[in-house]
């Protein structure tokens, strides 16, 4: 054979044979050049595509995208393709570990799964600050940006993690997430001792600055606490940063609330004020007249209560900081005749003023938002408050109008009170000043406002024994109709908690179909949720009538993004109006999840991941239905609320977080996890209770 080829080439003339081999020699020389382009080529094109199906209907394992690093070795040791290779094998490295981080608190949520995630993904991090040290990855996939474990930890509400290597974390902000993570587990000792860890730092952020000197004032160091609020106070009041600047107002609270709790005197007032503005003035006030009250300072609750006065009648004042206000001018002011109290009451319209009456606002079982937004008031004060307004409601200088205007503000103040009472743990006495306004307030509004302190208090079965005597009205329309409505919806939720679920499924659609019409927008979202919520075991119509469940088709590409952006954080949104499709959209889409089936689920709970930030505010029941999207052995639920809640977390208090994962918990028959947040919630409750602690824990989202 041998012999037979060499006698074919040496049969070919001398010069075909120099074309021959310069065309073998060039063909190897550009196949050599060329072929590590061509790897590099399809080796991304494949990266790619692996990486796409992470978040796209698939089966139960993750796609091992590790697997196209074959294609980057030759590349990656020849001189004109090796940067670019390199590049290329450290970002799908980092995508793979940013990949397996998230998947293991949504695709497949296991605990154990994450805490060996979150060692691949610090390793990840080492690897790119010993190589490329890039900050931003965009080759194969959405920009992203260079993968650090605590900020991951943080957008997935991996508390754990958190707390685990809180020491090692050097951002502002992913220690300001350790922080709030010991707070909602409730772990004030942890949440302190991270404080004053940070604190050794001497944060120069203000955000984390002002939480950790918060948390220090919670406990035994309230002097560095006040340090640290006492340099926030003065920077904001005098510096701008890029021409803006922050008011100070919530840092003059808290540095008040600390300097009480320590026994000192309060620093002054900053001498320059050339930025910010010191302004919750309600807050404040009502602040004063406490800490007044409580040193029995005459002087100074006379001058409080004067200047309450003039915030009533002024134009600049919150409206729902007019009850606070009222305990002030009501305690102290013992001249105070009828007349100019109905000044102080009547409402004021240029500020949307609504009538201070004892309404189904105030009896349902809301929490207040997180922060300083409202004055600190406690239930005893309220309760004094009430009494006199219903007593100089009946000086008989007054019209009936008048008269009933105050009766109606006395009925408001009793209703402040037990929701004050009910949120600290004490219902005896909120159902004690309720039983005293018995007769100014209306039959329905009274016993909702008695199941809710039960609610509150951790009690469903009172809670429901509470509305046993509201009958259906024959008359609804208007406000009968808005109250049944509420009082069936309540009887739902308590219903469900019992776990009485074919009853609470009956009772939420009869809710949802009383309320329906645009009446009461905001409780006709939040029936429309628990009717969907508790639809599934309760083999109830999901939907009311006109509405299917409908998901996009995947092929679109719409399982990234299949509900739209509702705008559930703003209650003056256009979702308020009936007109607006995109709640009825949401709801639509949510129902069809159920059906779907587990490929296009996990691709469902990735979406839900991006489409976060938006949670309704009927909590409970949205956590009902993202833990849906979890069937049973598909994962552990508790890991994937967390990365669900991660975000919408800071839009809602620590104790009404608690209560809902706990009713959650109890809905699916996860007896642990329930009994877990129950106690949570409880701790919590006790830590507001405590009016030397309540403007803290209020500002720190308790």
């Amino acid at each position: 054979m041998v012999r037979l080829a060499l006698r074919r080439l040496s049969s070919i003339p001398l010069g075909a044979g120099r074309t021959l081999a310069a065309a073998l020699l060039t063909t190897l020389a550009v196949g050599s050049l060329l072929a590590p382009s061509w790897l590099l080529s399809v080796g991304s094109r494949r990266a790619a595509a692996c990486l796409a199906e992470v978040e796209a209907p698939r089966g139960p394992s993750l796609p091992d995208c590790n697997q196209q690093q074959r294609w980057f070795s030759v590349p990656s040791h020849v001189p004109w393709t090796r940067q670019a290779a390199t590049y290329a094998s450290e970002e799908l490295q980092v995508r793979q570990a940013l990949a397996s981080y998230t998947d293991a608190a949504v695709g497949h949520p296991d605990r154990a799964s994450l805490d060996h995630a979150s060692g691949a993904l610090q390793n990840a991090e080492r690897l790119v600050l010993e190589g490329s040290q890039r900050l931003r990855f965009e080759d194969f996939g959405p920009p992203a940006p260079l993968p650090r474990l605590g900020r991951e930890a943080s957008l997935l509400g991996d508390r754990r993690t958190l707390l685990q290597l809180s020491d090692a974390w050097g951002d502002w902000y992913v220690r300001l997430h350790a922080l709030r993570a010991a707070l909602m587990e409730a772990d004030l000792p942890r949440a302190q001792t991270l404080a004053a860890r940070y604190a050794e730092f001497d944060p120069r952020d203000e955000d984390l600055r002002v939480t950790v000197a918060a948390t220090l004032c919670l406990g035994d160091d309230a002097r560095r606490g006040m340090e640290m609020l006492t340099l926030t106070q003065d920077d904001r009041a005098s510096r701008r940063y890029a021409g803006m600047s922050r008011s100070w107002g919530d840092v003059r609270v808290l540095l008040i609330a600390c300097a009480a709790r320590a026994g000192l005197e309060p620093p002054p007032r900053p001498t320059r004020i050339d930025a910010g503005d010191e302004d919750l003035v309600d807050v404040r006030a009502v602040q004063s007249w406490r800490l007044a009250f409580a040193r029995n300072d005459r002087a100074g609750l006379h001058r409080v209560a004067a200047w309450a006065q003039e915030l009533l009648l002024s134009s600049d004042r919150p409206p729902e900081s007019r009850a606070g206000l009222l305990v002030t001018v009501l305690t102290e002011a013992n001249d105070l005749d009828p007349a100019t109290l109905v000044a102080l009451v009547q409402p004021r319209t240029e500020i949307h003023d609504t009538r201070l009456a004892p309404g189904l606002q105030l009896a349902l079982p809301s929490f207040r938002a997180p922060g300083l937004r409202r004055p600190v008031v406690p239930g005893q004060h309220l309760v004094a408050a009430a009494a006199r307004m219903a007593t100089l409601a009946m000086s008989p200088e007054l019209g009936n109008d008048d008269r009933q205007l105050l009766l109606d503000a006395a009925g408001a103040l009793a209703f402040e009170a037990a929701r004050e009472f009910a949120l600290a743990g004490n219902p005896t006495a909120a159902l004690d000043v309720l039983d005293r306004h018995e007769r100014t307030i209306d039959t329905t509004a009274l016993a909702l406002a008695r199941s809710s302190v039960w609610y509150l208090a951790g009690d469903p079965q009172r809670a429901l024994e509470a509305l046993a005597s509201i009958a259906r009205p024959p008359d609804l329309s208007g406000t009968h109709r808005i109250a049944h409505a509420a009082v069936t919806l309540q009887r739902a939720e308590l219903l469900a908690l019992l776990g009485r679920r074919d009853e609470a499924g009956r009772a939420a659609v009869e809710a949802d179909e009383i309320i329906a019409g645009g009446l009461a927008p905001g409780l006709e979202a939040r029936a429309r949720w628990t009717r969907l919520a508790l639809s599934r075991r309760a083999n109830t119509a999901p939907l009311p009538p006109g509405m299917a469940p409908v998901l996009p088709h995947p092929s679109d590409g719409a399982h990234l993004f299949p509900w739209p952006w509702v705008g559930f954080a703003d209650p003056d949104a256009p979702w308020t109006r009936p007109e607006q499709p995109a709640l009825r959209t949401a709801l639509e889409r949510w129902a069809a999840t159920r059906s779907a089936p587990p490929p296009e689920r996990r691709a469902l709970r990735f979406a839900a991941l991006r489409r976060r930030g938006d949670a309704p505010p009927a909590l409970w029941a949205y956590l009902i239905l993202g833990g849906e999207l979890l069937a049973e052995g598909e994962g552990d639920v508790e890991t994937w609320l967390d990365a669900l809640m991660a975000l919408d977390a800071r839009r809602f208090t620590f104790r009404e977080l608690a209560l809902s994962r706990a009713g959650a918990a109890r809905w699916r028959g996860d007896t642990e996890h329930a009994a877990t947040w129950q106690r949570r919630y409880e701790t919590l409750r006790a830590l507001i209770a405590d009016p030397e602690r309540a403007e803290i824990a209020r500002f720190l989202g308790f």
